[in-house]
C-alpha cells in the first residue's frame, strides 16, 4: 500500500509529460512545415491589413474578414524597420490590399517577415489544442482528454491552416472556445461564467464572420439542454424548466450584448472604416445594393445609418455574400458557377482521416458503462451539425478550411469513441490502437504538405487535385518546394504556371528559372498575361488549382484541360503537377494574345490591338473570350457590324460549351456595349 502515492505521482508525471510532448510535437509540425512553404494567396493581404491596422487604424483594408488574426499576426512586424508599401488607391479596396501585401513582403525580407507572422498566428493552434484538452478533461476525464489532444496534434487539416496568416484557425479556435464557454455556463449559470461566455462570443465575432453560426448553435443547445433536463427530470420543483430556460436565455442575451461591445472595442470605438478622407472603393452605399436580397441591403444600410456596427464590419458582411457568390466551385472534376449543395459534406469526407470518420461513425453503437453522457455529446454534435448545415447555404465553395470549426468537435467525439471501445475487450483495444496509429502515420506521411491532404478513399493526397481544387490543393504554397525540385533534378528548359501567375505568386522572388505560362487566375483579375508559342517543349510545372479549370470553366474553356487526361510525371508538394514532353496549348497561347490586345486597346493602339485579337481568334476560334475580345477591339474602332458579329459568335460559343453554368461571356459583352 505504501507504493500507492508514489505510483500515483509517477502516473501523474507521465501524464503531464505526455501532454507536454504533444504540444512540443505540435510546435514542430507547425513551424517546420510553414518554413518550407511559400506564401499562400491571401496571406499577403491579411498581413498588410494587420500592419496598417496597427500603424494608421485603416480598417478599410481587407474588411471582408474581421481584424483579430491580422492584429495578432502583424505584432512581430512592428519593431522591424520595414519599407512602407504604397499601393495605388484608385482601384478597388480589394486590389489595394493584395498589391500592398505583395509590396510589404517582397519589398522586404519576405521569408523573415512571413515566418515571424506565421509563428505569431500559430498561437491560435495552441489555444485550440488547450481548449480541446480542457474540454475533454472536464467532459469525459483524463484519458479522453489525452486522446483528443493526440488526434488534434496529428489532424492534417488543422495543421494545414494552423500557422497560416489566414482567419480559418482563429475562427476555429474562437468558435470552439465559445461553445465550450456555453457548455460551462449551461452546467452552472453563474455571473462569472456568463462574462466568460460574452468575452468568448466577442472574440469569435472579430475572428471571422462565420462565427455568426454561434447564434443558432446557442439557441439549439439551449433548447436541447432544457429538453434533456425535462426528460431526465433534472429540474427541481423550486426551479421548474421554464424558469431555468428563461434565466439561461437572459444570460445568453447579456453575453451577446457583451460580444457587440467587444466588436466596437476591437474596431477602436470608431464607425468610419478608413482614417482621414480615405473611403472604401466601392463605398458601402454603392456595394450593399448588390446583395441578392433587397431586404438584406436595406437592413445593412439601416444598421449603417444608425451606426449600430462599425462600417468595416458591415462592409465585410456584404462582401462575404456579394464577392463569394461570384466564385466557382470544383467538385469531382466538374466546375460549376456558384456553390454546390454537396460540396462541404463531400470535402469533409475526403479530407478527414479515415480513422476519425470510422470512430465517429461507431460512436452511436457503443455501450457506455456509466450511461451515455448525453449533455456532452449534444454539446459536441449540435455545433458540428448546425455549422455543416449552414455551410450548405454558403456563397463560397473553395475549401474545407471554411468548415474547419467542425473538426475540434468531431475529434472529441472520436476520442470518446476510443476511450469507450478500448476497455471493452482486447480486440477493441487492438482496433482503436491500429486506428490511432493509422491517423498518426497518415499525418506524418503528409508533412509538410498538409493543405493538399486527401484520404485513401480518393487515392491519397497525390489525387486530391482530381476531385477538389483551390485551397484544398494548391493555395500558392508550393514554390519553395518547386525550386528545390528544379535544382535537385537539374531542370533547365521549363515552363511554369503557379497559382496566381507571377502577379500574385511572386514566383520570380523564389528564383525559379522557368518561363511563365498564362495564368487563369491572372486573367480573371485582369492582370497582363505572357505570350507563348502554340506548342511548348520541355518540363511543365502546373498548379493543381490552375489545371482544374476553376477560374476558366470546364472542357474547351480550360487552357490546361488536356493535362487532366494525363498522368503527371511527378508531383511537387501534392499541389504542383510536373509533365515532360511537347505540349500543344493553343488556348493558353490565345489567352496571351487576347491579354495583349486588351492592354494595347487601353493604350489607344487600336491597330496593334486588332492584330493581337485576330491572332487570338486564329489560335482558338471556338473560345468565346477570344471572339469577345475581338468584338471589343472592333467596337472601339467604330466597326459596329463586325463587332456585333463577333459578340454573337461569342455568345453562341459560350452557350454551346456550357449553357447552364458558364454565361460569363454575356456579362462581359454587356459591360462594353453602349446602352440603347
Amino acid at each position: 500500500m505504501s507504493d500507492g502515492p508514489g505510483a500515483l505521482s509517477r502516473s501523474k508525471s507521465l501524464y503531464i509529460a505526455a501532454v507536454a510532448a504533444l504540444f512540443l510535437i505540435l510546435a514542430c509540425e507547425l513551424w517546420l512545415s510553414v518554413a518550407r512553404l511559400s506564401q499562400t494567396v491571401d496571406e499577403g493581404a491579411h498581413l498588410y491589413a494587420g500592419y496598417q491596422y496597427w500603424k494608421v487604424q485603416d480598417f478599410g483594408l481587407n474588411p471582408e474578414h474581421p481584424p483579430l488574426l491580422k492584429f495578432i499576426a502583424a505584432v512581430p512586424l512592428l519593431p522591424m524597420q520595414l519599407q512602407q508599401p504604397h499601393p495605388p488607391t484608385t482601384f478597388s479596396s480589394k486590389a489595394e490590399e493584395y498589391i500592398g501585401g505583395g509590396q510589404l513582403l517582397y519589398g522586404n525580407d519576405a521569408e523573415r517577415v512571413l515566418l515571424r507572422a506565421r509563428m505569431s498566428a500559430s498561437i491560435f493552434s495552441f489555444f485550440l489544442a488547450a481548449c480541446i484538452f480542457a474540454a475533454g478533461y472536464e467532459m469525459f476525464g483524463a484519458v479522453t482528454a489525452l486522446l483528443a489532444l493526440l488526434l488534434c496534434v496529428f489532424e492534417p487539416n488543422l495543421l494545414a491552416h494552423g500557422a497560416m496568416v489566414t482567419t480559418d484557425m482563429a475562427a476555429t479556435a474562437a468558435i470552439f472556445a465559445g461553445v465550450y464557454a456555453l457548455y460551462r455556463y449551461m452546467k452552472k449559470p453563474t455571473i462569472g461564467r456568463m462574462l466568460v461566455l460574452g468575452l468568448a462570443l466577442g472574440v469569435a465575432a472579430v475572428a471571422k464572420f462565420s462565427a455568426a453560426a454561434l447564434l443558432p448553435i446557442m439557441v439549439v443547445c439551449l433548447l436541447a439542454e432544457t429538453l434533456r433536463e425535462h426528460l431526465q427530470k433534472a429540474a427541481s420543483p423550486e426551479h421548474p424548466p421554464v424558469t431555468i430556460f428563461l434565466r439561461r436565455s437572459l444570460g445568453c442575451l447579456v453575453a451577446v450584448l457583451m460580444a457587440w461591445v467587444v466588436i466596437w472595442v476591437v474596431y477602436g470605438l470608431r464607425y468610419v472604416a478608413r482614417p482621414g478622407s480615405a473611403q472604401l472603393v466601392p463605398t458601402l452605399v454603392q456595394y450593399a445594393p448588390q446583395l441578392h436580397s433587397a431586404w438584406q441591403a436595406h437592413f445593412v444600410l439601416w444598421l449603417a445609418k444608425h451606426h449600430l456596427l462599425p462600417e468595416a464590419y458591415l462592409y465585410g458582411l456584404v462582401d462575404m455574400q456579394v464577392f463569394g457568390s461570384q466564385m466557382t466551385s470544383y467538385l469531382f472534376g466538374k466546375v460549376r458557377q456558384g456553390p454546390t449543395l454537396s460540396y462541404f459534406p463531400m470535402a469533409f469526407l475526403m479530407k478527414s482521416t479515415l480513422p476519425v470518420l470510422l470512430l465517429v461513425a461507431a460512436l452511436p453503437f457503443l455501450r457506455f458503462r456509466k450511461g451515455r453522457p448525453w449533455r456532452e455529446i449534444l454539446f459536441l454534435a449540435i455545433p458540428a451539425v448546425v455549422f455543416m448545415g449552414m455551410s450548405l447555404l454558403a456563397a463560397q465553395n473553395i475549401g474545407v478550411r471554411h468548415i474547419l470549426p467542425i473538426f475540434p468537435f468531431v475529434l472529441l467525439l472520436a476520442a470518446l469513441a476510443v476511450s469507450t471501445l478500448a476497455p471493452q475487450s482486447r480486440a477493441g483495444a487492438y482496433v482503436v490502437g491500429a486506428l490511432l496509429l493509422i491517423h498518426v502515420v497518415s499525418s506524418v506521411h503528409t508533412f509538410p504538405d498538409y493543405i493538399a491532404y486527401g484520404n485513401e478513399t480518393i487515392g491519397g493526397s497525390s489525387r486530391t487535385y482530381r476531385v477538389l481544387s483551390d485551397s484544398n490543393v494548391d493555395w500558392g504554397q508550393g514554390l519553395i518546394e518547386a525550386r528545390s525540385y528544379i535544382k535537385k533534378n537539374h531542370v533547365t528548359d521549363c515552363w511554369i504556371v503557379p497559382l496566381g501567375g507571377e502577379t500574385f505568386s511572386h514566383a520570380s522572388h523564389y528564383q525559379i528559372p522557368c518561363k511563365p505560362l498564362p495564368s487563369s487566375f491572372e486573367k480573371v483579375v485582369g492582370a497582363p498575361l505572357p505570350i507563348i508559342p502554340e506548342t511548348v517543349h520541355g518540363t511543365l510545372l502546373v498548379s493543381g488549382t490552375e489545371v482544374s479549370g476553376i477560374f476558366t470553366g470546364p472542357g474547351p474553356l480550360n487552357p490546361y484541360g488536356e493535362l487532366l487526361t494525363r498522368t503527371p510525371d511527378a508531383m511537387i508538394g501534392h499541389c504542383i503537377l510536373v509533365f515532360r514532353g511537347d505540349f500543344h496549348l493553343p488556348l493558353a497561347a490565345a489567352e496571351g494574345h487576347a491579354s495583349a490586345a486588351s492592354t494595347l486597346l487601353q493604350a489607344g493602339k487600336v491597330n496593334e490591338a486588332l492584330a493581337e485579337a485576330q491572332t487570338a481568334v486564329a489560335l482558338a476560334p471556338n473560345a468565346p473570350d477570344m471572339q469577345a475580345t475581338l468584338g471589343m477591339v472592333l467596337l472601339k474602332m467604330g466597326r459596329s457590324e463586325e463587332a456585333q458579329q463577333a459578340f454573337q459568335n461569342a455568345r453562341r460559343l459560350a452557350h454551346t460549351v456550357d449553357p447552364d453554368n458558364w454565361l460569363r461571356t454575356d456579362e462581359m459583352i454587356a459591360s462594353v456595349q453602349p446602352s440603347h
